[in-house]
């Protein structure tokens, strides 16, 4: 089977919790990574996610963490803050 990954990096302007396990978040960068397998279907070939990790910092370097792609986008958008006018 075929696999690809492909890597983002969002941005956080606050603090953040995507999984609880992982605990609070600083603000800062993290790198997104999203492994999709190929797969036939009988209308068209796709990719189908079957994991999606983000790297976490930690006092020894990083950590991947394995998250919901729902949950981070919640994150996100709750971390956008309103322009001020």
């Amino acid at each position: 089977m075929t696999t690809r990954v492909t890597t983002k990096a969002v941005i956080f302007a606050q603090s953040f919790v995507v999984d609880a396990a992982c605990g609070e978040q600083p603000p800062g960068i993290y790198i997104i990574e999203t492994e999709e397998r190929w797969i036939e279907t009988v209308s068209s070939p796709a990719y189908r996610r079957i994991a999606t990790m983000m790297h976490c910092p930690t006092i020894g370097g990083t950590r991947r963490v394995a998250i919901d792609p729902e949950v981070l986008n919640e994150a996100l958008r709750r971390d956008v803050r309103p322009a001020i006018e």
